[in-house]
């Protein structure tokens, strides 16, 4: 039945996928050149501050409590350029430790460190997933999968088509096309599926820090 589908159509199909094509080509550019940019600003702004910051702690000598600030400030703002994450004083040094036991990759302790939190009620490092990050996470799954689908029967159909090698190159761009721009729908699936793998590795290895500390679990159940 598919194929007779296939069989009547027309240009009209090409003339589509290649729209298509285009059209999610440049949300993915789009996309991808604002977290581009948006990254640039962030880092030159992260150096700003730690120039500043570090000048400020050259002329302050003392010991008093705005240089212990300072000295604080300056830590967090180092990690924070050297890794890319936002935290404060606990929640950088579990990240720290995480990086040098070296199990995991820099991606992957950010896509953690999403999900790491610490407050004044739980001051040890702890993993939440809320319902909202469940439902999130698989409604990017869901929408991703649905979005490699209709590249592959787009490209599919271009390709079955125009039978010719241009047609075969349009088709397989228009998968390419689309595959990408899946994989950055479900980048928020990805992070909440590191992290969960992440938590079920803390728990069955607690003694994974020297200290004995290790991050405790705060998930709501999928209803």
């Amino acid at each position: 039945m598919f194929y007779d589908f296939i069989a009547q159509t027309d240009n009209t199909v090409a003339a589509v996928g290649a729209l298509v094509s285009t059209l999610v080509g440049v949300i993915v550019l789009t996309l991808s050149s604002f977290f581009k940019v948006y990254s640039l600003y962030d880092r030159h702004w992260s150096r700003r501050h730690h120039k500043i910051l570090r000048e400020l702690r050259a002329v302050d000598t003392s010991q008093s409590p705005f240089t212990r600030y300072l000295d604080e400030a300056i830590y967090l703002e180092s990690y924070r350029i050297a890794s890319g994450v936002r935290a404060n004083r606990i929640k950088a040094d579990f990240l720290l430790r995480l990086a040098l036991i070296g199990h995991r990759n820099h991606r992957q302790i950010r896509q953690i460190a999403r999900f790491v939190v610490v407050s004044p009620e739980s001051p040890k490092p702890m993993l939440r997933f809320t319902a909202g990050d469940i439902a999130s996470a698989l409604a990017s799954l869901f929408i991703g999968m649905i979005i490699m689908a209709i590249g592959c029967m787009l490209g599919f159909a271009v390709a079955v088509k125009g039978s010719t090698l241009g047609a075969y190159c349009a088709g397989g761009g228009l998968v390419f096309v689309f595959f990408i721009d899946a994989a950055l729908v479900m980048s928020n699936y990805n992070s909440y599926n590191v992290a969960r793998r992440f938590n079920v590795y803390m728990n069955d290895h607690p003694e994974i820090f020297d200290d004995g500390e290790h991050v405790s679990s705060q998930e709501r159940p999928i209803e």
